[in-house]
């Protein structure tokens, strides 16, 4: 049986670089310009002001794309961005699997247990979405629909140590913050 999941963990692993390499091919199109433009229509941060009072509501992600996209290094930064997003969203698996199986299990997996999970779920993730190569390899949609996505599963971690923990404070106030993203995410 070890040998078996340390063989899955393997696979999983070059599985995880290869998506991680794959953002080395990619470059920006179509929405990752909108940015620049509007920033010479309108400068940094009338641009924000415009779209988000002549286009959409998500406040949370919104300036993050413009201030981001319309970068002088974007083009050289993007792979990074993209990098960043996806390790954002194992890491955010990871932290919603170890909260929830130490407030609900008896007996929680170790890290390694963990980690091969998230690359699980990762990868079951990866099944269900409509189209991989915008949800991960383009900035527009990852800052749109992945960025919310790790935040919502932030989210849940954080009701579920709310629920579990004494110290109710501290988990109220980081579920409140959580919860102004995700609002202005628009997505979730």
């Amino acid at each position: 049986m070890k040998k078996m999941t340390l063989s899955l963990g393997c696979i999983l692993t070059l599985l995880i670089l290869a998506m991680i390499a794959l953002c080395f091919f990619q470059s920006p199109s179509f929405d990752d310009y909108v940015p620049l433009y509007l920033k010479k229509e309108f400068g940094q941060f009338g641009s924000i002001h415009w779209y988000l009072s002549e286009r959409n509501g998500r406040f949370s992600t919104i300036p993050l794309f413009l201030l981001m996209a319309a970068s002088d290094n974007f083009i050289a930064l993007y792979p990074y961005l993209l990098i960043f997003f996806i390790l954002f969203s194992i890491l955010a698996i990871y932290f919603f699997l170890r909260t929830i199986s130490r407030e609900l299990f008896t007996a929680s997996p170790g890290k390694s247990q963990l980690l091969l999970l998230s690359a699980i779920v990762t990868f079951t993730f990866l099944a269900v979405v409509p189209e991989v190569a915008t949800y991960y390899y383009w900035f527009a949609t990852s800052i749109t629909y992945l960025f919310p996505f790790s935040l919502f599963l932030l989210y849940l971690a954080a009701w579920c140590s709310f629920l579990g923990k004494e110290k109710k404070w501290k988990y109220a106030i980081i579920l409140f913050l959580l919860g102004m993203l995700l609002g202005g995410c628009n997505e979730v």
